[in-house]
């Protein structure tokens, strides 16, 4: 017979806050149903979501280790802005300051 969980019940099971929990399956991150007005979670659903979260976890942490401290490399900072789109170079302002200095003093 197939267990199923109402959110609060998927909450505890998993470990995570039920309002965590709500938005994960509102935006299709975890497997769950909302037939009415209410999510339901089938409990063996959860168990191959949280299994898969183990091999991608492990897959993540092998072979490459990561260093933590220091500072950002300059690779990952430039795959950073390539991504976001930023800019490194600023554009240069106008500089037009004789309009402001003469504004004040009228020569007579």
């Amino acid at each position: 017979m197939v267990r199923t969980f109402n959110l609060e019940e998927a909450s505890e099971f998993l470990h995570l806050h039920p309002d965590t929990l709500q938005q994960m399956a509102k935006h299709g991150e975890i497997p769950a149903a909302k037939p009415g007005k209410r999510w339901v979670f089938i409990e063996e659903d959860l168990v191959d979501w949280l299994r898969d979260r183990y091999r991608k976890d492990k897959n993540q942490c092998s072979g490459n280790a990561v260093t933590f401290g220091g500072s950002i490399s300059s690779t990952m900072e430039d795959a950073f802005d390539a991504l976001v789109g930023r800019q490194i170079e600023r554009k240069r302002r106008s500089t037009t300051t004789d309009s402001r200095l003469n504004s004040g003093n009228r020569a007579s």
